[in-house]
């Protein structure tokens, strides 16, 4: 829950010295499915994947995005979250599924829902194989931690 007014503001690099490539005026309270309009200039002829920091900002009162503003914190620490962002051309798949789930009741518990494999999307979609290969990657990089 925001505290207060801000902005949720997607860097190249976590921290102050990211360059900020989008930003989101935000209200102060609960938020979902909260879109942000990523620069294009991130993406280089050679690079369709970046990955992003999203970051959360109290406003510091004058309505727009700024080095006024200060950075929102559980505690000790920033409330950010890092993440992969690929570029497409001509796609339309549309989902009434949000794609990051927060707990809403006491428990925490996720309950699972049952997928279909219908898609809209134009794009080929990705195979056993790329799932494996995702997987090895994530257990490559948990090891390394």
């Amino acid at each position: 829950m925001l505290p207060e007014d801000g902005f949720l503001v997607l860097r190249t690099d976590s921290g102050s010295d990211g360059d900020v490539v989008g930003t989101k005026a935000l209200d102060a309270g609960a938020h979902s499915d909260v879109r942000v309009d990523v620069d294009p200039s991130v993406f280089t002829e050679n690079r369709s994947t970046v990955g992003l920091y999203a970051q959360l900002y109290a406003d510091g009162g004058d309505g727009a995005f700024s080095a006024d503003d200060r950075l929102v914190r559980a505690g000790d620490s920033p409330v950010s979250t890092y993440f992969l962002v690929w570029q497409v051309d001509e796609v339309s798949a549309t989902t009434d599924e949000p794609v990051v789930r927060t707990p809403s009741g006491d428990d925490g518990v996720v309950t699972p829902t049952e997928t279909t494999s219908e898609s809209d999307s134009s794009v080929p979609g990705y195979g056993f194989v790329h799932a494996l290969a995702a997987l090895a990657l994530a257990a490559f990089l948990l090891d390394r931690r």
